[in-house]
């Protein structure tokens, strides 16, 4: 996969002569594409355009829009090749994601070595809301599938 940092690295997603290349060769890769996400220019709703014109390229919004979940869920629910990683954000957020667009395409990340793995870990195991074969899913069986790995 590919991971970019607009804010770190002042680009804006929509960025066609910078971001399509990259895009496409993640088509070709069959690879998905994780976007550090929360804060100008990477507030989620600026990736409807690129998700919409590559909807065969799985998209990941790092720490799932951060402060915008409303925001994130409404792109994620309008492009279903939108997937969201949990790490940074508060638990609240993976219960009202899993709920609205499902937890197969929630993934769980640690964030580390900026975070503690263990309380990103737990943060998702405290979730009663959850079905052990959906805590499953997000632990790895979501990532396994995107990276068409053997789980």
């Amino acid at each position: 996969g590919i991971k970019l940092h607009p804010e770190w690295d002042s680009f804006n997603p929509n960025n066609r002569a910078l971001i399509h290349p990259l895009m496409e060769l993640a088509r070709a890769r069959k690879a998905p594409v994780l976007f550090h996400t929360g804060y100008f220019p990477s507030e989620p709703g600026l990736f409807w355009e690129l998700a919409e014109t590559f909807p065969d390229v799985p998209i990941i919004f790092g720490h799932m829009g951060q402060r915008l979940l409303a925001d994130t869920l409404i792109v994620a629910h309008r492009c279903p090749n939108i997937y969201l990683e949990t790490s940074q954000a508060p638990d609240w957020f993976v219960d009202q994601a899993a709920k609205r667009i499902g937890a197969e395409r929630i993934l769980y990340g640690s964030n580390a070595p900026f975070d503690v793995p263990q309380a990103e870990m737990i943060k998702i195991r405290m979730l009663r809301a959850l079905s052990e074969e959906q805590k499953a899913a997000i632990f790895g069986g979501n990532a396994a599938r995107l990276l068409r790995l053997e789980a």
